[in-house]
């Protein structure tokens, strides 16, 4: 399996990265990308490429994109691959991206596009102020991301009493920040917190199988790349399952989960390119570039998803959000 899906990710670039000469004859910048999909793959581009024409970096002049995207298993010889076709920086989407080019490469900058966890207790930092060594970028600490989400979950249902979190399969529980942050949160406010795992689109309908035999009455879906790939899939397993459903971002709620709640994915990607891709292209050391988080969140309900499950949302709760879907 890992065999073809690099066959397939090689032939995949020449539609990403297109040289077509430089500037100047003595520089063509060089930019890699690793990302957990194709989906988070063109969304980078779609914000990067204006953003880095506007700094004067333009594609099919002086900039050159490589971008590569893949399963998490796939991932590491994905990251080998660009490394060895060495850019001047390589975006990291996702910690499933940034561990594997961290490993492969300690003189490449990278920018991590973003991490859920402390990248200081990971070893990939020194510190938030001054990184040092070759990583720097974004970082959302998601588990008090997650109990905000539960916090809002709870209050547009708020008669539920048992809620279920969707998790990934690849975390061990016990090493699993986010679980453990929400199941301090459900005992604090007195409900149950009922956990289930999937690796991926075989495992869902089991997931859910196992969710509704628990009578869970609200789910949140942990933040996961594959899960919001998955994000249409999900929603509809909830909408069947009469779940109301809570997601990483606004999208999600566009995608038909109840709730949307997360930082703004496309500021995000603006970011990454500003404040890191375009000043380390212009001799900025990554190791000086502090880290940051999001500057903008956004919560979304969707109204035709809460008429499908025949539910009101509480209007102290619509008041709050940035985008009601109808």
């Amino acid at each position: 399996m890992k065999r073809s899906a690099l066959f397939f990710f090689v032939f995949l670039t020449p539609l990403l990265a297109t040289s077509l000469g430089a500037q100047t004859p003595e520089k063509v910048w060089r930019l890699g990308l690793l990302a957990p999909s194709h989906e988070a793959l063109r969304a980078f581009l779609a914000i990067a490429l204006p953003a880095l024409a506007q700094h004067g970096f333009v594609q099919g002049r002086n900039l050159l994109v490589e971008g590569q995207s893949g399963a998490r298993e796939d991932l590491p010889d994905l990251a080998k691959w660009l490394v060895a076709n060495k850019p001047d920086a390589i975006v990291a989407m996702s910690e499933s991206a940034i561990i594997p080019v961290q490993r492969a490469t300690t003189v490449i900058p990278i920018v991590m596009s973003f991490i859920g966890r402390d990248p200081v207790g990971l070893g990939l930092v020194t510190s938030w102020a001054r990184p040092g060594g070759n990583v720097t970028g974004l970082v959302i600490l998601t588990p008090e991301l997650e109990v905000k989400r539960f916090e809002l979950l709870l209050e547009a249902v708020p008669g539920a009493r048992r809620i279920g979190v969707l998790a990934p399969r690849w975390k061990e529980p016990e090493q699993d920040p986010r679980l453990v942050a929400l199941q301090g949160a459900a005992k604090r406010m007195g409900v149950r917190l009922v956990e289930t795992f999937a690796a991926g689109p075989a495992e869902y309908p089991a997931a859910f199988s196992a969710l509704r035999a628990a009578s869970v009455q609200a789910l949140l879906i942990a933040g996961s790349p594959e899960f919001f790939r998955d994000g249409v899939t999900l929603a509809q397993l909830a909408l069947d399952t009469g779940l109301p459903t809570i997601g990483q971002w606004r999208e999600m709620a566009t995608q038909g989960c109840l709730l949307g709640y997360g930082p703004s994915f496309q500021e995000l990607l603006r970011q990454t390119v500003e404040d890191y891709v375009v000043k380390i292209f212009k001799g900025a050391k990554p190791g000086d570039l502090p880290l940051a988080g999001p500057t903008r969140f956004q919560f979304a309900i969707n109204g035709k998803t809460a008429q499908s499950l025949h539910l009101t949302v509480p209007a102290s709760v619509v008041l709050r959000a940035d985008e009601v879907i109808n």
